[in-house]
């Protein structure tokens, strides 16, 4: 309604100066809330933009956290095995170390009771050669049998000799073994301190990243509640601006039915602005909401504050704001061909203007709905936009 009554004020087709007045106050109070709601959904949209961004990036974040998380896991049960296993052969090393104690420990009671019975043998036989006191002839009734005795005690001298002798060396073994099982114990303690230390270190780290991966996912929670919320905003923004286009639809029938009243047909139109297309005219994917809707102009990319020039002749029936089209420009050209130019930084025509082609209308801005300075630019014929390049071109 409010944009219909803008038209019907800068046509004369209101009646009377205080209901052209009337609507004019009504037309300036929707302005503002158009104004507001286009700032609003413009706001909503890059604030969608930034948490989706931001939201990728937490997820991809998350995803490495949890793929530390379960490398830190691995290592840590990996340690724990290894200790396991050191403990074990621990374990095996000290029964070995024991078991050969024991055996060192009898050893060298064979060895002592040996030399014992080795110096009975040797005393014996040294009273027996010299005439002495000795046990032999008190044990056996004959001289005939204590010559026999005293060469027994001689052998069984040298085999008990020979005997020490062999217990010596495997008590020195038994040493030098024990003496070598004692080392590899000490560095298997070693290492197994080493393998507890780096456990722990692991244990730690697992915890650490636990702790940030929890701060992590309530993070990323807080910006899909955030990005629910900017969801909700752009759907009753957007709901709202389809009223206004509503309106926009009446414009387009007053504007069809002042042009149809006659006039000549414009052939060829001059390009308002020397730039880059950005955008051309067709149906496209809107980048935030994902719905498929018709761009109804042509963008032309150039530096703000560009001057924009009339596309050819006509009358001036728009200079204001138009909701998502920030501020813009419309000329009746006559024979049914209306041009627009939107998102100027500033206006240079008011309504109810006559210009030339090629004469200043205006300068390129991103007011309304705007991601960049550009201007938007449409051909309209009985009010029903068309693809301006034919136009531009011919």
């Amino acid at each position: 309604m409010p944009i219909a009554l803008l038209i019907a004020v800068s046509m004369g087709s209101v009646g009377t100066p205080a209901q052209a007045h009337g609507a004019a106050d009504e037309l300036d109070e929707v302005d503002d809330q158009i104004a507001a709601l286009t700032n609003d959904l413009a706001v909503a949209e890059r604030t969608h933009t930034d948490l989706a961004g931001a939201l990728i990036e937490t997820d991809t974040r998350m995803s490495e956290l949890r793929a530390q998380l379960d490398s830190a896991t691995h290592e840590v049960e990996a340690a724990e095995t290894e200790l396991e296993t050191l403990r074990l052969q621990l374990d095996v090393l000290q029964r070995s170390v024991d078991q050969l104690l024991t055996e060192i420990v009898r050893t060298s009671a064979e060895v002592a009771s040996t030399v014992d019975r080795l110096e009975v043998e040797a005393v014996e036989l040294y009273m027996a050669a010299a005439g002495g006191e000795s046990l032999i002839p008190l044990l056996v009734p004959s001289a005939e049998q204590g010559a026999v005795a005293v060469a027994y005690l001689a052998d069984s001298a040298v085999e008990s000799e020979s005997l020490v002798r062999n217990l010596e060396a495997l008590k020195a073994q038994e040493q030098r073994d024990l003496d070598e099982l004692a080392t590899r114990r000490a560095e298997m303690e070693q290492t197994t301190a080493a393998a507890n230390q780096r456990r722990d270190e692991l244990a730690d780290r697992r915890e650490g990243l636990a702790t940030i991966a929890e701060q992590v996912e309530a993070e990323r929670n807080r910006q899909q509640a955030l990005l629910a919320q900017v969801d909700s905003d752009i759907e009753l923004f957007e709901s709202e601006l389809a009223g206004l286009e509503r309106e926009q639809a009446r414009l387009k029938e007053l504007l069809a039915d002042e042009q149809e009243q006659g006039g000549s047909r414009p052939g060829r139109l001059s390009w308002p602005v020397q730039g880059r297309i950005s955008s051309v005219y067709g149906y496209r994917t809107h980048p935030v909401t994902g719905a498929r809707k018709l761009h109804s102009g042509l963008d032309i990319a150039a530096p703000s504050g560009t001057p924009l020039v009339a596309a050819a002749g006509g009358r001036i029936v728009l200079a204001d704001w138009f909701g998502g089209y920030g501020l813009t420009v419309i000329i009746d050209h006559g024979g049914g061909v209306a041009t627009l130019y939107a998102h100027q930084s500033r206006l240079a025509v008011s309504a109810g203007d006559t210009v030339g082609s090629g004469d200043l209308v205006g300068y390129v801005g991103s007011t309304g709905l705007s991601t960049g300075p550009h201007v938007h630019f449409e051909v309209r014929t009985q009010g029903t936009a068309e693809d301006p390049l034919p136009w531009l071109r011919g």
